[in-house]
């Protein structure tokens, strides 16, 4: 009788030491793959805030100028803003 328990007790064990061996690799397997794709967003988003802010900084420097001089670095500003996003939306 004592006996019959203990194999019981020990299959039972036997078996939950398997399932949690599965759960806790499936679980590690989704949270690698879950961490990779939170990694390219953050990134994503930390690429468009240092553009972003690039070209505010870049349009400052051109409210101290007018006319022609003050397009043009309108212009050039605007453009280095393109060529940065560029850089962030690129795979």
């Amino acid at each position: 009788m004592v006996s019959g328990v203990l194999i019981a007790i020990a299959t039972i064990g036997g078996m939950y030491a398997v399932a949690a061996t599965t759960a806790s690799s499936v679980a590690g397997t989704f949270n690698a793959s879950e961490m990779t794709s939170r990694t390219r967003n953050v990134d994503f988003a930390t690429g468009i805030k240092r553009v972003t802010a690039e070209h505010k900084a870049a349009r400052a420097k051109c409210t101290l100028l007018a006319g022609k001089p003050k397009r043009a670095c309108e212009s050039d500003a605007r453009a280095k803003e393109q060529r940065a996003f560029k850089t962030v939306f690129q795979p």
